[in-house]
């Protein structure tokens, strides 16, 4: 990763929220970011590309992610056991996920 836990301050040239659903399309994005994180992203981005991933507004944690190899990605080497949880998933206003089985 290049850096991580960015706000958003506009897609495209619209500086306020589309309406709820609306899909929208933007190869620009302004993004708020510490000016001694700068030149971290202007070199990503003179070097390769860019790319985005979006993640819950509630989740702030700092992962510290190693970097992915063809051979890594290939043989799934490196991937993370999880838990597979089964039954229903209900999200409160808190951003709080309770399954029920």
């Amino acid at each position: 990763y290049v850096l991580q836990n960015l706000k958003i301050l506009a897609v495209g040239a619209n500086l306020t929220p589309s309406a709820e659903g609306a899909e929208s399309e933007a190869s620009t994005l302004t993004l708020a970011i510490d000016p001694f994180e700068a030149p971290r992203l202007i070199l990503a981005a003179e070097r390769g590309s860019i790319r985005l991933l979006l993640r819950s507004p509630i989740d702030d944690t700092i992962l510290e992610i190693p970097p992915a190899e063809m051979k890594d990605i290939l043989s799934g080497s490196k991937a993370r056991n999880q838990d597979i949880l089964t039954g229903s998933a209900t999200n409160n206003k808190e951003g709080e996920v309770h399954v029920e089985n």
